[in-house]
């Protein structure tokens, strides 16, 4: 079973979160401050940036991103990309 980003974005937060603990690849965790980090997962042919909250142990926004030239820059520096749900 192979998901588009389109419907990857149809999933509600709950079902994405356990679609990536079955399917997704970590590909880079970044801590931004002391209450928060960032991760990079792999799922199918597309990425997803979770935004974790490390006080509140949750998910604040996951989201699908492009892959592609500015991928090496988000695992560097976490750039900030346009979401795309």
């Amino acid at each position: 079973m192979d998901l588009t980003i389109g419907e990857y974005c149809l999933f509600n937060r709950h079902s994405r979160i356990k679609l990536l603990e079955r399917k997704g690849i970590l590909i880079s965790r970044k801590r931004i401050d002391a209450q928060h980090e960032i991760k990079l997962f792999r799922l199918f042919d597309f990425y997803v940036e979770v935004i974790w909250s490390l006080s509140e142990t949750k998910a604040l926004k996951i989201e699908p991103v492009r892959g592609g030239q500015w991928l090496g820059f988000f695992v560097l520096n976490t750039l900030e990309e346009p979401e795309l749900c």
